[in-house]
């Protein structure tokens, strides 16, 4: 599945991508990485299952920092039999025939420190010349986008279709992001993960104009605010505040929970909502 960057409870199908260790920020390499073991069946917290172990306890940085490992097999935690959030990936280095396990979340992304290839080939494919829509953050802190060359605050709207020029790592984070371009010619970059929100925050031109001929001009203008209306679709309100906390089904409808509001369908249609 090369769609996804981060698989969670899906882990095998890891097996056989190649996976890019992303550099991290500079104030934290000294630190080095974290979850690189030698042997899954032996302590996770013994100094000496750490792979190229640093002065601070973990995986020394220039040891493993843009190394690519190819993902040979996948595990269980044998020493958590009942916690399964954990398991294990077994990597083997591109570059020789070293092995090393790495410990892995199930549950936190943010502890995933790898691109996946196909992930980062599938992206460019998707979107690289390409036109997409930037849906706005409530936060507006979240939306401070600025000129990469000259730092300017730039006005990102979702009347407007931003082309993209790449998909490539940011020089801060070291996250993927896209590198997209206003009709001024000015560039920035956005989170790509942002995509797989639970409220998508990025939309190729060609999904947005399609939802837009579908649900109708004023419906999709409230998606885009994030705004429910009377009648709305179930697809509709996914798309407009994702996934509900719970869903409350009954002969009469279904109630759908959000944090302290409730809406209310029959039939898949919106009929009311607190």
């Amino acid at each position: 599945d090369s769609l996804k960057n981060f698989q969670g409870e899906n882990y095998s199908n890891y097996i056989g991508q190649d996976l890019f260790l992303r550099p991290i920020n500079e104030k934290l390499r000294k630190y080095g990485y974290d979850n690189f073991k030698l042997d899954p069946n032996g302590s996770s917290y013994s100094d000496s299952n750490i792979y190229k172990k640093n002065k601070k306890a973990e995986s020394n940085y220039e040891e493993l920092q843009s190394k690519v490992f190819t993902v040979i097999d996948v595990m269980k935690d044998p020493s958590r039999a009942t916690n399964r959030t954990m398991a294990y990936l077994k990597l083997k280095f591109k570059d020789n025939e070293d092995v090393v396990f790495f410990k892995y979340s199930k549950v936190y992304s943010h502890s995933f420190p790898f691109t996946v290839m196909g992930y980062f080939e599938k992206s460019k494919e998707i979107f690289v010349g390409n036109e997409v829509l930037i849906r706005d953050f409530k936060n507006a802190s979240a939306m401070n986008i600025t000129d990469i060359n000259n730092g300017e605050v730039l006005n990102i709207g979702t009347d407007k279709y931003y082309k993209c020029l790449d998909v490539t790592l940011d020089g801060k984070s070291f996250k993927l992001v896209l590198l997209l371009e206003t009709e001024a010619k000015q560039k920035f970059t956005f989170n790509l993960s942002t995509r797989f929100l639970n409220i998508p925050r990025i939309l190729l031109k060609s999904e947005a104009e399609s939802y837009k001929v579908k649900f109708g001009n004023s419906y999709w203008e409230a998606i885009l605010n994030e705004e429910v209306i009377v009648g709305f679709t179930e697809e509709m309100t996914l798309l407009s505040w994702g996934e509900p906390k719970s869903i409350n089904r009954s002969s009469s409808g279904d109630q759908w929970v959000y944090s302290s509001q409730y809406l209310y369908f029959e039939n898949g249609i919106m009929q009311s909502f607190n």
